[in-house]
């Protein structure tokens, strides 16, 4: 896809004192990211305006303009489009040219100019913005970017909107008469200015506000980590991680990676409910991340009405979000395993955030080490708290796992359920082979943990899980016999038990993508069960 990448020229010597525009058209990373560096060099410029996420990847894959290319005629660097972290400013000195003014500066498109940026004769300071520009009554309120008196270029009305309702709508609805511009700003000692990314892509854990740039200078950081994004979904009050690696990073490894490296240089609350490796990123052809789209997506909005795939470095990166917000609409929900636990005439216990957490480092624990290795200190350590802590929410590590085995053959036995009340007997079986299949891939740890620690759980424990399974197993067995009249019930109760058993060692697979697995999954069960029995009522063995 098509970036564009502005350069400009200010010569001296252009005529009577003029200045020359040259623009790089094209995807600056088309052959490598030096294509942009290479142009800066050949055409002598003197003033380059990039963005953020293009300097940021340089420094990931170990670009040197500054040794590679003649710069000499380089005094100034732009940066716009996302926050410039401060390793980023050493980078463009260290690597670059010493001598440059770097200038870190935001604006907005619906102003057609900038809000703060650099100032010759201002200091420049690793990860601060040096200025607010002439005209721009700019100041921070309740940590929010605002303007507090009209500027040049302020708009009055958007294009078709004739009262101006929806740019009020847009910039003064918090704020009557003052222009709310949607960024996270603070006020340095120094008196520069620090923008730590979009207040409505903020992550509002626990109601501790979080700055994704300081997550993504973490996550970014990672030997293999080409590019991330992450958001705060309200629904369990969760953030998620979306993480794009290259051919030298492992999935698993990188998760794991990625969730450590935040809690040591952070802080456990910056740790990541979900991760999710993905192809790419959904950024704009600028390099600007699409917080804000994805996070409506995750909450179930049509993707196509938030975010134009016309405007996207790659329109494909979205058909993953796709996928993973259909995927997260299927999970297991926490609040639902804790009330199947208790039991009838029992109270559950509250799902907390923390709860909800170590349910799920305690999943993927179990099944990577197995429950009988797998202390209670190990558990607190992987959840940033103390072991002892872990009572304050579960009675016994035994009760962990009780509570995942119950809450998983509770919620499959329900979905299931539901199905059977809403689909024909012809398309039931479909159904319950795309309903079991869809949450052994989704949640390969509990799977996982059911397959090989079911018989360490309590006996009481055991005995529930198995009469929901008989339960759950019944309603694929009333399926296959209702469409396959010439099987009898003892042989379409093993024909279930084996296709389930065919699905449930998808955790031992080689990993694949999900889209590869669900297909083959699915169409390995569908002939299965077609191979024991047949419409017509005769048996497969028949002539």
């Amino acid at each position: 896809m098509a970036v564009l990448v502005l350069q400009l020229v200010l010569e001296e010597d252009a005529g009577d004192g003029g200045a020359t525009i040259v623009t790089f058209d094209g995807d600056p990373d088309v052959e490598d990211l030096r294509s942009v560096w290479r142009t800066v060099a050949e055409e002598s410029v003197t003033y380059f305006g990039t963005s953020a996420p293009f300097l940021m990847n340089c420094r990931r894959v170990g670009v040197e303009p500054g040794s590679e290319f003649d710069l000499s005629a380089l005094r100034a660097v732009g940066s716009t489009g996302a926050p410039l972290p401060s390793d980023g400013f050493r980078w463009v000195y260290e690597h670059v040219k010493g001598d440059v003014m770097l200038s870190s500066s935001s604006g907005g498109t619906d102003i057609c100019s900038g809000f703060v940026g650099g100032n010759p004769t201002s200091p420049v300071r690793a990860g601060e913005i040096s200025v607010r520009y002439l005209g721009a009554a700019v100041d921070a309120m309740d940590g929010e970017l605002v303007v507090t008196e009209p500027m040049p270029s302020m708009p009055v009305r958007f294009w078709g909107d004739d009262d101006g309702a929806r740019l009020r709508e847009e910039y003064f609805s918090a704020r009557p008469g003052i222009w709310t511009h949607g960024d996270l700003l603070r006020f340095t000692r120094s008196g520069g200015l620090v923008l730590s990314g979009r207040s409505d892509a903020t992550l509002n854990r626990g109601g501790v506000r979080i700055g994704t740039s300081e997550v993504y200078r973490v996550v970014e950081g990672l030997p293999g980590v080409a590019d991330s994004l992450i958001v705060h979904h309200e629904d369990g009050d969760r953030l998620v991680l979306f993480v794009a690696i290259d051919e030298t990073a492992s999935n698993q490894n990188i998760v794991d990676e990625a969730k450590r490296a935040l809690r040591v240089q952070l802080s456990p609350r910056h740790v990541p409910n979900e991760v999710y490796v993905v192809p790419a990123i959904p950024t704009t052809m600028s390099g600007k991340k699409l917080e804000v789209p994805v996070k409506k997506i995750l909450a179930g909005a049509d993707p196509d009405a938030v975010a134009s795939r016309a405007e996207l470095r790659d329109p494909a990166a979205i058909d993953a979000i796709v996928e993973v917000a259909a995927a997260r609409s299927r999970r297991l929900r926490w609040d639902e395993a804790s009330r199947a636990f208790a039991g009838e005439g029992e109270t559950p216990r509250p799902v907390s955030a923390r709860r909800e957490e170590l349910l799920e480092i305690a999943a993927d624990l179990f099944a990577r080490e197995g429950f009988a290795s797998v202390t209670v200190g190990d558990l607190g350590a992987a959840a940033g708290i103390s072991g002892p802590a872990l009572y304050h929410h579960f009675d016994s590590k035994e009760a962990v796992l009780g509570e995942m085995l119950v809450g998983t053959s509770h919620h499959l036995l329900v979905a299931a359920q539901g199905v059977r009340e809403t689909v024909p007997p012809s398309r039931l079986l479909d159904e319950l082979i795309a309903l079991h299949v869809d949450f052994a891939v989704d949640h390969r740890s509990l799977i996982s943990v059911q397959y090989s620690d079911l018989k360490t759980a309590t006996p009481d424990d055991q005995d529930r899980v198995r009469r929901l399974q008989r339960d759950y197993v019944q309603i694929w067995v009333d399926a296959l016999v209702q469409i396959r009249s010439g099987i009898s019930e003892a042989a379409a109760r093993s024909a279930v038990h084996a296709v389930l058993g065919l699905i449930n060692t998808t955790p031992f697979s080689p990993l694949t993508s999900a889209t590869e697995i669900v297909a083959l999954l699915r169409t390995m069960a569908t002939a299965a069960l077609s191979s024991v029995g047949r419409p017509d009522g005769s048996n497969a063995d028949d002539p």
